[in-house]
């Protein structure tokens, strides 16, 4: 009995790029988010087994991209097209959904979905998490998380973690600790 209570949790992340990346962008002029500030925040839940994020194919690397290796997230490069106008669209959603369909149903020692987005149209998948006595807990910029996403997370009594407060809570560790080494200077 002792053992199952102290079992760390599967968890399966899927992280949409782009409608993250948009969302700081456009709410707070932020350009990239941290990746290791989301993957130690899941970590506190259980242990990833499953990490992808998809990208658009018109991003090539950088230094998030290297930083998800080595948290060990795989990155799904999705078809992007547009038009003379530079209006840039990608199958990410549509990809991601489909590997987190896979996963929900084929995947059976997963207890846990961590979506890393806000977009309204995951609150299907959502429901289906539900729907098969699985957990899930998105993380988002709550600025731009579609309030739908937020209410059927609470109906269900699942988490939505606000990114903004995780990033905030990194910068303000990184102060306190350049404050107290400068203590010792």
């Amino acid at each position: 009995m002792a053992e199952n209570q102290n079992k760390k949790e599967k968890i399966a992340l899927f992280i949409d790029h782009e409608n993250f990346v948009l969302s700081l962008k456009n709410q707070y002029k932020i350009k990239l988010y941290n990746i290791d500030v989301i993957v130690s925040r899941v970590q506190e839940e259980g242990e990833i087994s499953i990490g992808k994020v998809y990208i658009p194919s018109y991003e090539f690397g950088g230094p998030i991209l290297h930083s998800m290796k080595l948290n060990g997230i795989e990155p799904i490069y999705c078809h992007s097209y547009g038009n003379e106008m530079k209006v840039r669209k990608n199958l990410g959603d549509t990809m991601l959904l489909c590997d987190a369909m896979e996963v929900l149903y084929e995947k059976s020692f997963i207890d846990k979905f961590v979506l890393v987005s806000g977009d309204k149209d995951y609150i299907p998948f959502i429901e289906k998490i539900v729907n098969k006595k699985k957990k899930i807990m998105v993380i988002g910029i709550q600025a731009t998380t579609a309030i739908a996403v937020i209410q059927t997370l609470n109906k269900y009594g699942f988490k939505f973690i606000d990114y903004m407060n995780l990033h905030q809570r990194v910068r303000f560790s990184s102060f306190q600790l350049s404050t107290k080494m400068g203590d010792l200077l």
